[in-house]
């Protein structure tokens, strides 16, 4: 994109066309009757530079403002993703008889959810389940089965709750870089009739998948590997999700025909690090070191297509040399170990991804 002259130089050069064209000489005087005119022309003139610098942005989806990324989604079909809201499944021991009314608001882990109907406890050694719904949509109301519920007022009879399952996983609002992501890596890959970039894209179609891979299972059969997250130790989706990809990928509309397509979860292959002449490292570098690993270990993802600039799907014992190169430390030796097996190097494979494992000093 070509600079945008400021308004100052603008000015100058107004005035500099003036002095060549009139052959005088004009003095550089705010109140002269040019320096206002050149003022006004070059305050008019910017805000034509800016006009179509912003005209020339909304060409392509990378430069597109919100809107302008929306019409062209719109164009090809694609949908931003909405947030969802999450479902949990509660277990209450009590008292039999003991009635949980509809409405009841349970607070699980520092949030809020209402109990969607009502509940009866028939037994007092059996635990009776029910749904309970989060107030808000978002990632963050998930929670963990045997996480303890509190109602929001006491109930007479009933002794304890606690999450049993997710039955709706929640997501968060798909930001603006993710979709303009995948925007972008629809104009880059036009739709082919079932090549790898189509299952890829499709499986990004559904809520809460943020990264996919896919590959040929069998002659007429492909795999979609789904992610729901980028790092931490919750990347891959649960059973349901898959359901839902395996669902949205395998529709007729979508896949060709004689060919099926699921969806499967990626294997987490855990990384071990083992350090040697470590000992007199300090605590704090050691942190530094284990977390550097960490952001390595997760960035790591399989190559999908031949040509993937800056690809990540080699782990090595060199990486990690760089790293810790990079933060001062120089152990005597560096030993790995992914998925069990020491290597120097790991290729990973469709259907991979890399896990931090245990670091070990000596």
């Amino acid at each position: 994109m070509f600079p945008i002259p400021t308004v100052k130089d603008l000015k100058e050069t107004f005035i500099s066309t003036y002095e060549a064209e009139s052959g005088s000489t004009v003095p550089r005087v705010q109140v002269s009757w040019i320096s206002i005119v050149a003022t006004v022309y070059a305050a008019c003139t910017a805000l034509l530079y800016r006009a179509i610098k912003w005209a020339s942005e909304q060409q392509v989806p990378q430069t597109a403002d919100e809107g302008t990324l929306g019409y062209m989604a719109e164009v090809r079909g694609i949908t931003r993703k909405a947030a969802a809201t999450t479902t949990l499944q509660l277990a209450a021991k009590g008292t039999a008889g003991t009635v949980i009314p509809a409405g009841m608001l349970w607070n699980i882990g520092g949030k809020v959810y209402e109990q969607t109907e009502a509940v009866e406890l028939v037994s007092t050694e059996e635990a009776a389940l029910f749904a309970a719904s989060a107030a808000k949509p978002g990632a963050q109301y998930n929670q963990t089965p045997g996480t303890q519920a509190e109602p929001s007022s006491p109930i007479a009879g009933l002794s304890e709750t606690e999450v049993k399952s997710v039955l709706v996983q929640g997501f968060d609002e798909e930001t603006l870089p993710e979709f303009r992501q995948r925007v972008t890596e629809s104009f880059r890959k036009t739709p082919q009739g079932g090549s790898a970039a189509d299952y890829v894209n499709w499986a990004l179609e559904c809520d809460g998948i943020i990264r996919a891979f896919a590959k040929r299972a069998g002659q007429n059969s492909v795999t979609v590997y789904p992610l729901v997250a980028l790092s931490g130790k919750n990347r891959v989706p649960p059973k349901d999700k898959l359901d839902e990809v395996s669902a949205y990928v395998d529709d007729t509309s979508r896949r060709p025909l004689c060919v099926t397509a699921n969806a499967a979860p990626c294997e987490e292959l855990k990384c071990d690090v083992a350090f040697t002449g470590t000992t007199q490292i300090p605590e704090n570098t050691r942190l530094a070191v284990e977390d550097a690993l960490k952001t390595y270990f997760y960035a790591a993802y399989p190559r999908q297509f031949s040509d993937e600039f800056n690809a990540t799907d080699v782990i090595s014992v060199g990486g990690i040399w760089t790293i810790l190169k990079d933060l001062g430390v120089h152990p005597k030796s560096v030993a790995l170990c992914v998925g069990g097996t020491e290597c120097t190097a790991r290729t990973l494979q469709i259907g991979e991804i890399a896990a931090p494992g245990r670091v070990t000093w000596g």
